[in-house]
């Protein structure tokens, strides 16, 4: 199974984050931890949009072909 397959085979996509990443002692994760735990929606979005930035990501891109991969 390919990491695509598993994405797609996920019925709860926050508690499959969740679970990956709930042992993990970065700070940074354990902020977006908190703030998906406190339904901070807008919060996680500014951070991911954030975070692609510094990649040289287009977030806007990257969302759009996700959200066509989960559909």
């Amino acid at each position: 199974m390919t990491p695509l397959d598993m994405i797609k085979s996920v019925k709860d996509p926050k508690m499959f984050v969740m679970n990956t990443i709930k042992n993990n002692s970065n700070p940074m994760i354990a902020n977006l931890i908190d703030m998906a735990n406190k339904g901070d929606n807008a919060g996680i979005e500014k951070f991911a949009r954030n975070f692609c930035k510094s990649k040289g990501i287009d977030f806007d891109k990257e969302y759009k072909d996700l959200m066509g991969i989960i559909k």
